[in-house]
């Protein structure tokens, strides 16, 4: 059985004197590929996807999280999200959602201060269908965010 991840709502935000930024917040709202017209990896809102086909998205409130109504699908191995450029923040939180309880994969988020090299913030593997917000905090001067499975 394969799991498949999903990114609702990703919200980077910077600290400024005990208030809130948000660098960047993105509920997919109009993700939507079509298998026809795009190729196997496209940039959405200045992201990065090695999977863009016509499914690898959700529309329901309930595969999508609080955000809705779409999701990304991170529905083959080896797909790979990046966010677009989150200079100044120093954490982000997401929702997400596993499909199975299949214990043979796992999800991965990196972080990188140069767009090369990548550096492990977690790794995940169990995740069940239960939906869950997770938050990490991000190290001074991390340009991106990249998911994975």
């Amino acid at each position: 059985m394969k799991k498949f991840y999903l990114i609702a709502l990703l919200s980077l935000a910077s600290l400024i004197s005990q208030a809130q930024t948000n660098v960047l917040c993105e509920n997919f709202t109009n993700y939507a590929p079509d298998s026809i017209t795009y190729p196997t990896y496209q940039h959405y809102n200045g992201w990065y996807f090695s999977y863009y086909l016509q499914y690898s998205f959700y529309t329901s409130q309930t595969s999508s999280g609080v955000s809705g109504p779409n999701s990304y699908k991170f529905g083959i191995d080896s797909a790979t999200a990046i966010t677009p450029n989150i200079l100044g923040a120093d954490h982000f939180n997401f929702w997400m959602k596993g499909n199975s309880t299949d214990t043979l994969s796992t999800f991965y988020i990196y972080e990188t201060t140069d767009s090369v090299n990548w550096t492990l913030i977690a790794s995940m593997d169990h995740i069940t269908a239960d939906t869950m917000i997770m938050e990490y905090p991000l190290s001074p001067g991390a340009k991106h965010v990249k998911f994975f499975y």
